[in-house]
């Protein structure tokens, strides 16, 4: 897990994490899964959504561009994601924080 927050903005695929850790990937997908209850790729979209809400926040870039610099497949997907796990999309996110600063 320290080895996953300490790289949310790298290539974070199975394959790698696993052979960061010395394990083969579906032995450590099954262990996590085991250990937190979520899998690993729901661990990594959750913190990368999480981390990432403070660009969507406090800065000006696109959210196309913070999509991309989490290593997200597009601005749609990373949408669809910040609503699953903030309640808000994105965009509503940015204009409520405009509005309450």
């Amino acid at each position: 897990m320290q080895y996953i927050n300490n790289n949310l903005t790298q290539d974070l695929s199975l394959a790698n994490i696993a052979k960061h850790c010395f394990v083969h990937p579906n032995y450590l997908s099954g262990l996590f899964k085991k250990e937190t209850g979520v899998s690993i790729t729901d661990y990594i979209n959750r913190k990368r959504i999480e981390e990432s809400e403070y660009f969507v926040k406090y800065t000006d870039y696109d959210i196309a561009d913070i999509a991309n610099f989490y290593h997200f497949c597009n601005q749609g997907y990373y949408s669809t994601l910040f609503k699953k796990y903030m309640s808000i999309s994105p965009k509503t996110c940015r204009v409520r924080t405009v509005k309450h600063s």
